[in-house]
């Protein structure tokens, strides 16, 4: 499956060293969840079940990643190792973020199925198909926030998903007195 939620790996990066800096994640307790491009900049997205990557994780990512790189003679021209975690608001990057993050709200830009045009809306995910298991495409169903009917999407219409933050539900810290 194509994923049209994320920039895709260029050519130039193979797929021995992207197995390579998967067990480098891994060696560190993370899954690598994605690599790309933003520009010059090699992105190395980290994730971990609890969704606790920390800076100690990235740095040890990004120590050990750069003589790799250098030993695969990859930085022929100048580029920037950016080693992070996936973010509060985080990118969908596979098919099984979908499964994984049902119940949550998303902002979605999708192309609607029956006019053809670009959409994007805030809405929750309510429940995702895998058409794995009966032959059929996958296929998320979205309640959006403005209250109006559900939404059934081919995933195949998916071209960016993201986790919304809703800021209005954070409590600020309370003062602790002495």
């Amino acid at each position: 499956m194509s994923t049209p939620h994320a920039p895709s790996t260029p050519a130039r990066l193979s797929a021995d060293l992207r197995a390579e800096i998967a067990a480098i994640a891994d060696d560190v307790g993370c899954a690598l969840l994605h690599v790309g491009f933003q520009g010059s900049t090699l992105q190395i997205v980290l994730d971990r079940d609890d969704g606790g990557v920390t800076i100690d994780h990235c740095t040890s990512v990004s120590r050990q990643l750069s003589p790799l790189l250098d030993a695969h003679e990859f930085g022929k021209k100048r580029y920037t190792l950016e080693v992070t975690s996936p973010g509060i608001d985080r990118l969908f990057y596979s098919r099984d973020d979908y499964a994984r993050f049902c119940g949550e709200q998303v902002r979605i830009t999708f192309r609607d199925p029956q006019q053809g045009s670009k959409r994007t809306l805030v809405a929750r995910l309510s429940h995702f198909h895998d058409g794995t298991a009966d032959g059929t495409a996958d296929r998320i169903i979205l309640e959006p926030s403005d209250g109006a009917a559900p939404i059934v999407l081919p995933l195949e219409a998916v071209e960016q998903t993201r986790i919304e933050v809703d800021w209005s539900n954070l409590r600020s810290p309370q003062s602790v007195e002495p």
